[in-house]
């Protein structure tokens, strides 16, 4: 796995924006494929926090992402899937 963050970025470009901290993600899987020819994944993360992110908590913050898009992904995925009718709202608040 390859890590990178950076901190005390602002979330849009107006003053008034909050800062958040950035945690990126890259995994890398290879292996021999079926054909004996080699094969390769590559899956990047990104996150967002207002914990300040160092060398010393940053994976621990990227597995704190990735467990809570799981559980998020899948009782979405439930909620939407299995009885409860409901839809994803892709919005993110009004737009004035």
């Amino acid at each position: 796995m390859n890590y990178r963050f950076a901190n005390n970025i602002r979330l849009h470009q107006d003053k008034e924006s909050p800062f958040i901290n950035f945690v990126q993600v890259k995994e890398v899987t290879e292996w021999i494929g079926k054909k004996g020819k080699a094969e390769r994944l590559e899956r990047n993360f990104t996150f967002i926090t207002d914990i300040a992110v160092t060398k010393n908590n940053i994976v621990q913050l990227a597995e704190g992402g990735r467990t809570r898009w799981k559980i998020e992904n899948e009782t979405f995925n439930t909620l939407k899937n299995r009885g409860y009718n409901l839809e994803h709202n892709y919005g993110h608040g009004e737009k004035t």
